[in-house]
């Protein structure tokens, strides 16, 4: 499946300095596929503490004991963008010997400094270089008691000071500083391994939730159909090169986003209608696409290289998602939602973690409306009831979209909207997808 290398390179080596108290763990969750099958038997590690459990027969697991917990004691005051977008600052509260690296995803180091530090003061690091690269960039700071990973995004520009936590995180904001105590993985011979990073401060009331989706990892000849991947990028434009440096393996990238979205529709490969195993895709990432974003017939992709130009990584994924649902779903047009067309799109790009909706982002302006509007409505019944996109998307599509919502989750489509504009999403997803 696809490998969201910048996410996993933030997330897999985060070590805060803590100190260990006693306390109550009470952390628990759900693993799943895409789809909303529980998973059986997946191993469930918390790194740090060294302990492991088992999914039971309905993806459960849970942390439930006495020990040593987390209690943060980070030495960091802050690290911040300057107003000027060239600069950034780290400042610390103890006196300290620190080391701060800037990598590209492939490892390689484009920036190092080390000084000793005096409590409370600025230090300064000329970052004026990396907005011509149109990258992400993992950070490490690192000093006698902390290393802290965080990831810098470029694109065209930095235009954020603010650091953003795990918790809070969005892909607008250009800077994110992710802080944890530890991390959970999750494994299964059989799906894409998940992981997720636990901030102390999160969970410090010994509660917390952890859910995951597993995709399959079946590419086998029986196992998850990937066509052949046909790109055409000529006549050149603005935006062709840009698309081909930043997803240079672009036809295995394609071919995965192929997989992911037949997962998100069926249970198993068996189910794909034959007439979707297409031989060939065609991808035309060229000037002779005029949409203003990108389109989709069949096995045809048209994405414009010209709004591809300095997007970010996700955001042209995302939208490669987006478009491939049109080439599966098994219907565009239903009775009481005159955008559910477009909303399913947006909905299940956000179930495979191209849009990121946290626990506690509200719904709004209806669940009739087309693209992220109505899709928000969408995935809060999905997480509500799991293998709500799955029971729909495989049932006749006949009468009104309230009656089979209804059917199918035993709740009435007005509640369940009601909640999700009062409440929010129930909980957040954690992908496997590495």
């Amino acid at each position: 499946m696809i490998m969201r290398i910048f996410i996993i390179a933030v997330l897999s080596l985060i070590i805060i300095g803590i100190s260990k108290v006693n306390s109550q763990i009470t952390l628990y969750g759900e693993v799943r596929t895409i789809t909303g099958v529980p998973i059986k038997g997946a191993l469930v590690k918390l790194v740090n503490l060294n302990i492991t459990r088992t999914t039971d027969d309905s993806g459960r697991y849970d942390f439930n004991t006495t020990s040593s917990f987390y209690e943060n004691i980070s030495i960091l005051n802050n690290i911040k963008i300057l107003g000027n977008k060239n600069q950034m600052s780290i400042n610390f509260n103890k006196n300290c010997f620190f080391k701060f690296n800037i990598y590209e995803i492939n490892g390689k180091i484009v920036y190092s400094f080390s000084q000793k530090a005096i409590a409370n003061q600025n230090y300064f690091f000329d970052i004026s270089n990396l907005k011509t690269k149109n990258c992400v960039y993992v950070a490490k700071v690192q000093t006698d008691q902390i290393e802290i990973h965080f990831k810098i995004l470029v694109v065209n520009s930095l235009i954020s000071n603010n650091i953003v936590y795990l918790k809070e995180i969005s892909f607008n904001p250009k800077l994110i500083c992710i802080e944890a105590a530890d991390s959970i993985v999750v494994t299964h011979p059989n799906y894409c391994g998940g992981l997720a990073g636990l901030n102390a401060r999160k969970i410090s009331s010994t509660t917390g939730v952890q859910n995951f989706r597993m995709f399959s990892n079946d590419t086998s000849t029986n196992g998850w159909y990937a066509s052949k991947m046909n790109f055409s990028f000529t006549p050149e434009t603005t935006g062709v090169d840009y698309y081909k440096k930043i997803i240079p393996n672009y036809e295995e990238i394609e071919r995965n986003v192929q997989r992911e979205i037949q997962q998100c529709l069926w249970r198993n490969p068996q189910e794909v209608p034959s007439n979707k195993k297409w031989s060939v895709y065609n991808c035309n990432v060229n000037a002779n696409v005029k949409t203003n974003v990108a389109s989709t017939g069949g096995n045809t992709l048209n994405l414009n290289p010209v709004y591809c130009n300095n997007k970010s990584w996700w955001e042209i994924i995302g939208v490669q998602h987006h478009e491939m649902v049109h080439s599966y779903q098994q219907f565009y047009n239903t009775e009481g939602a005159s955008g559910f067309g477009e909303a399913l799109a947006d909905a299940l790009r956000a179930l495979c973690g191209f849009f990121y909706w946290p626990a506690g982002t509200k719904c709004s302006g209806g669940y009739a409306q087309p693209y992220q509007t109505g899709a928000k409505y969408w995935y809060f019944i999905e997480l509500k009831h799991p293998g709500f996109f799955y029971k729909l998307m495989n049932s006749p599509n006949t009468g009104d979209i309230a009656n089979r919502v209804q059917t199918i989750t035993g709740e009435s489509l007005s509640s369940l909207c009601s909640e999700c504009e009062t409440k929010g999403m129930p909980y957040t997803i954690n992908r496997g997808n590495f």
